[in-house]
């Protein structure tokens, strides 16, 4: 006689297959193999053979609660996979300087492999370098679906990921990771809920070469031979000190919203080199260096109802610059800049019918030169509606050409 699903088993053979199913779907638990979690002792055996166990047995790896010293990297290779914690600060891993340079490392070569990170502290004692958790489906160009839009890669949230020091004593000067969460050909992602912070040259100003999160094609084969990455989600995300907040290489379909991007560099940087479709910004506050929101090269681009800060002396430096962009809108933003000689939104590189309306520009004492720069060779970039606060060089500079409508008209103070 069988068991059947919400059957009570009625004797040691039914109880037997019932323990065996229900342990099928059970955790692997660190601690079952040796890690104490304890901050002082070596873990890495104990984690390494914990998540080997879970990928042969396709069961989540659980951290509970403690701080667990690690020198290599946990690898799970062609399997999917689970990694969790019982939350941020209750569960933490943690890199020594000694260790390997990359803290969670997965590969697949399948594309119905789903892997997800979630309720959990990641850690280094590295000086800027490796990668916290890295997700490599290159491996799926000569093998699996490539072309599945539709399936779900990765998601990671609710993870903390910075350097040693951070928990600690609240240092951000002393360590940190090159690069929090970095995805190579994944076709669809999500990263939520999580706070990302490299490691800070001074109280404004990271190392560079940090990025928080990185989204790229396969590097040698470019966008569609490696499965046509295609749908991303970053939502609710702080990243603090990095050259780049959101670097995005040959990517379509990314949407960032809600999210802050602080004493970085680029705040969202967005580059195709292939003409790819769809960057969304909606509702993100960028307190950056040079440049707040950096598109180029895509099409379809919608940049909305975003914050930005500019603090870098640099005329070539904008809050907002979309170059060799086709079709976008730049709506209800707030530009304000700290720095000067900036300006806040520059249109160049051949953009090309791009909507700038309902924006509001702010001045403090004589930093932002030119609110609105329409570069030569841009062309039908039109709008209005828009709010100058404060004495500018420009308001709207149009260097290319008559079909370039964008008024300065709106409140002027």
């Amino acid at each position: 006689m069988s068991v059947l699903p919400m059957t009570v088993p009625r004797n040691d053979t039914q109880w037997k297959i019932f323990f065996k199913k229900l342990d099928s779907h059970l955790p692997i638990n660190v601690k079952d193999h040796g890690a104490l979690g304890d901050g002082v002792t070596d873990d890495t055996t104990a984690a390494l053979l914990a998540a080997a166990d879970a990928a042969a047995q396709k069961r989540p790896l659980y951290f509970p609660a403690g701080t667990y010293k690690m020198t290599a990297a946990i690898v799970i290779a062609n399997a999917a996979a689970t990694i969790f914690g019982d939350g941020i600060g209750l569960s933490r891993i943690k890199w020594t300087s000694g260790a390997s340079t990359t803290g969670i490392s997965i590969t697949s070569n399948n594309a119905r492999h789903f892997h997800q990170i979630r309720d959990i502290s990641l850690t280094t004692a590295k000086v800027a370098a490796g990668t916290a958790i890295n997700l490599d489906y290159s491996g799926q160009i000569s093998g699996g679906n490539t072309l599945d839009r539709f399936q779900l890669r990765f998601m990671v949230y609710r993870v903390a990921i910075c350097g040693d020091s951070l928990p600690d004593s609240g240092d951000v000067f002393t360590d940190g990771w090159l690069c929090g969460i970095q995805s190579i050909a994944a076709i669809s992602g999500a990263v939520l809920d999580s706070f990302i912070l490299s490691r800070a040259q001074t109280a404004y100003q990271p190392y560079s070469g940090t990025s928080g999160i990185k989204l790229i094609g396969n590097p040698a084969n470019g966008n569609f031979a490696n499965g046509h990455p295609v749908q991303f989600l970053i939502e609710n995300v702080s990243i603090w000190f990095c050259e780049y907040g959101l670097q995005v290489e040959n990517t379509e379909g990314i949407v960032v919203c809600n999210s802050n991007v602080i004493a970085c560099e680029y705040g969202l940087y967005c580059h195709s080199e292939y003409g790819q479709p769809l960057f969304f910004a909606y509702g993100n506050h960028c307190n950056c260096n040079t440049r707040g929101i950096l598109v180029s090269g895509q099409y379809q681009v919608d940049i909305c109802n975003n914050w930005l800060y500019n603090i870098q002396n640099s005329t070539a430096a904008g809050c907002i610059e979309m170059t060799g962009v086709v079709n976008g809108k730049v709506l209800g933003n707030t530009y304000q800049s700290f720095a000067s000689n900036s300006n806040g939104l520059i249109l160049s590189g051949n953009s090309n019918n791009i909507n700038v309306s309902n924006n509001t520009f702010v001045q403090n004492s004589t930093y932002m030169v030119t609110c609105i720069w329409i570069v030569s060779g841009s062309t039908y970039c039109l709008g209005n509606n828009n709010q100058f606060n404060g004495t500018f060089t420009n308001k709207v500079l149009n260097s290319g050409g008559a079909t370039n409508k964008v008024m300065e008209i709106g409140i002027n103070y």
